[in-house]
């Protein structure tokens, strides 16, 4: 389908409203961002996106919310609702009839919430007042997600997990339907052809050998290190975010010291914090540092979709570790799995799907205490590495690659974009509402 990108750098702007689409989210502290942008920035997306797409003469019979940062969508069309003449119920019914929502997270950096004022003085809808807004999305600091929620017909959650966290949080505050519309992936984006032809777990075999010469050529030429690739070989690769816990693995320092100097594992890590998160940014630099004094671990600066396939399929194992239960999908497990890997998660997002026959699952399934809870969930880690992981692989070679044909047929069959899109336009009734 088309893909149309908005931009406000023309000189039909000030200098001010030029740089409203620089950077996304309105970038970081150093390059100037703050609420005003923000706002100024989802002005843009929201009502841009309206508008453009009656310029490109396109027929809107339903807007499809990503996210709570699109919430001047349903504004802009409730303003011009209420400008036509509607009164207020009438016209928030019928801006439902045309908006439907997604929400992907239930971490508050997803969940914008806006000082009604600057709201206000930004958008220039003058006939949504405060009070309706304060109806919309609260009282004192104006929820974009609540908002959507009550402006649109039907909404969704990105896994099952997820939509028992969305309940808990808002649930109680509209009465809009919820599904959980679990993610999917591209297979023949993600998917390598040796990977798609491999059927048994011999063939995963051999093409998972294939792939770690590959990964071992690849890491060589970007790194001084050697890696072998008869060794169990562990991917944790994805933004470096508090929630995601990139450093749970190091949390016993001695005991990950010990695995790696005498080579039971090597540990292929990457990715990029936000550069304002500066805890997370202190956590990036410390397992680099790590990787500067242990053997057998890289920390990549980034993380981009080829270097995403090549790890993905030279890995053996695809760690995730994130806190329940703030992970509402994480797709990439679903690729890895594609080719060929093994999974290893906490029982969040779609993991939360699976079961021991699928993934090594380990960590609590009921939150607690941040410190708590993740010094658990470190220690049923480390177990499960040393109890299961290691000696399967090991040990056991056909039962690890045949856990690994199991998880691939699933991850084809159950996780793949086709059968996500289907339930989107079962749920949303997209039959009834196309032109």
């Amino acid at each position: 389908m088309p893909f149309y990108f908005l931009d406000t750098d023309t000189n039909l702007n000030n200098d001010l409203g030029k740089i409203n689409t620089q950077q996304l989210y309105g970038g970081s502290e150093r390059t100037g961002r703050n609420l005003q942008r923000m706002i100024s920035q989802s002005i843009v997306l929201g009502v841009g996106a309206v508008e453009a797409l009656r310029v490109l003469e396109y027929d809107v019979a339903c807007y499809h919310l990503n996210e709570s940062h699109a919430v001047f969508t349903p504004l802009y069309l409730l303003h011009e609702e209420l400008a036509r003449g509607s009164n207020e119920k009438e016209a928030i019914a019928r801006v439902r009839e045309r908006t439907v929502f997604t929400n992907h997270t239930p971490v508050d950096a997803g969940n914008p919430k806006y000082d009604i004022n600057t709201m206000s003085e930004l958008m220039a809808f003058p006939e949504i007042n405060r009070e309706l807004l304060q109806r919309l999305g609260g009282e004192t600091l104006f929820d974009a997600t609540l908002a959507c929620l009550r402006l649109s017909r039907a909404v969704n959650a990105v896994s099952q997990k997820h939509l028992l966290t969305c309940k808990e949080r808002w649930g109680d505050a509209v009465d809009t339907p919820w599904s959980g519309i679990t993610n999917g992936v591209t297979v023949s984006y993600w998917q390598y052809p040796e990977f798609a032809e491999a059927h048994h777990a011999k063939k995963i075999a051999d093409a998972k050998m294939l792939y770690k010469k590959y990964l071992m050529y690849y890491l060589l030429g970007r790194t001084d290190k050697p890696f072998d690739k008869n060794r169990l070989t562990i991917g944790w690769f994805r933004r470096f975010a508090s929630y995601k816990r990139p450093d749970l693995i190091f949390r016993d320092f001695e005991w990950i010291a010990r695995h790696l100097q005498s080579g039971d594992f090597q540990l292929v890590m990457g990715g990029k914090p936000h550069p304002d998160d500066t805890k997370m940014v202190k956590v990036w630099n410390e397992i680099y540092q790590y990787s500067k004094e242990l053997p057998r671990v890289i920390n990549f600066a980034g993380y981009d979709p080829v270097m995403s396939k090549i790890v993905k399929a030279g890995v053996d194992l695809w760690l995730a570790t994130p806190r329940v239960p703030l992970e509402a999908c994480s797709t990439s497990g679903m690729s890895a799995a594609m080719n060929g890997a093994n999974l290893m998660s906490t029982p969040d997002g779609w993991f939360s799907e699976l079961d021991s026959e699928d993934a090594f699952l380990f960590g609590t399934q009921i939150p607690t205490a941040q410190y708590e809870q993740d010094a658990f969930d470190a220690k049923e880690l480390r177990r499960v590495i040393d109890d299961e992981v290691i000696p399967m692989y090991y040990g056991d070679k056909t039962a690890w690659y045949e856990k690994a044909a199991r998880m691939k047929a699933k991850a084809e069959q159950c996780y793949n974009s086709d059968r996500m899109m289907e339930e989107y336009w079962k749920f949303y009734g997209a039959d009834a509402t196309s032109p």
